[in-house]
């Protein structure tokens, strides 16, 4: 889950054409194409692809955010992995670094990821992003590793009382037969999704869209009952919310109610030091 809100969105081409104020005693500012740039290239050396950049500026293109998916056929098989950043020639925030599962980058000074990592706009600003970067995308491994087995626990968790189906021969137009299968829901989900909404995962006028999800599953791949399917449901659900922010929260409370559905606990992430997060 990805999300960079910032209303003027913009292309490598044009920020390569932006301004870069001139440096003073104490702030050393980095143009927006060459943070970018220098982010890019480190991945590259570390064998990680990248798709889908998204780049966007405010405040007079003084401010830069940044989003792209991670592609690497070690990680993020059920998933999307993201790594994105923000850059400021106003001294409004360090350059940072935000990746993960769950990435959030928003024009209001809102940054938020499974892994976070700043550095102040200093002399050795250029030296250290490449550092940066290694440290960001080697815990974004081990998050993703994380995840993996976070899934894999969901996918093994059967769901209580889940055994009754239906299933429709529906016909297509080449006269094969396709087999659509609808289950019941149990008091058990009822339960589970009332709890989700009273905890603010979804709202009280999307029970009915959660319960049709479980009930009847657009994917076959999601059939089996589930944590993983159902943790689907809300994943489907969630495209009908347009506030990123209230979405993001809403996913890492899910996450907690699902953990602990399947008794899965994540062990505790290496956290950037002092030295790392605010190196002069």
């Amino acid at each position: 889950m990805a999300t960079l809100i910032c209303e003027d969105r913009v292309t490598m081409s044009d920020i390569k054409q932006m301004s870069t104020p001139a440096p003073t005693e104490t702030h050393f500012p980095i143009s927006h194409y060459d943070a970018i740039t220098t982010v890019l290239t480190q991945m590259e050396k570390m064998g990680f692809e990248h798709s889908d950049l998204e780049i966007g500026v405010s405040h007079g293109a003084n401010r830069c955010y940044w989003l792209m998916k991670v592609n690497n056929d070690v990680i993020a098989k059920d998933w999307n992995t993201v790594i994105g950043g923000r850059n400021s020639h106003d001294k409004t925030f360090s350059f940072g670094l935000f990746g993960g599962f769950e990435t959030f980058i928003c024009s209001n000074l809102q940054a938020t990821g499974e892994v976070a990592i700043r550095t102040k706009h200093t002399k050795k600003i250029n030296e250290r992003i490449p550092e940066m970067v290694s440290i960001a995308l080697n815990r974004i491994d081990r998050s993703n590793q994380v995840n993996q087995e976070r899934i894999n626990k969901y996918k093994e968790y059967f769901l209580p009382s889940e055994q009754q189906t239906d299933y429709d021969d529906i016909q297509d137009d080449e006269g094969r037969v396709k087999i659509n299968q609808s289950f019941q829901s149990s008091d058990f989900i009822h339960d589970f999704i009332i709890k989700s909404m009273d905890k603010g995962v979804i709202s009280s006028s999307h029970i009915k869209y959660i319960l049709d999800e479980w009930r009847k599953p657009k994917y076959e791949e999601f059939y089996p009952r589930t944590a993983w399917s159902l943790t689907n449901c809300y994943t489907e659900g969630f495209k009908r919310y347009k506030n990123p922010a209230q979405l993001y929260s809403r996913g890492i409370i899910l996450t907690k109610m699902i953990d602990k559905l399947c008794n899965f606990t994540a062990p505790e992430m290496e956290q950037p030091s002092t030295e790392e997060i605010m190196v002069n």
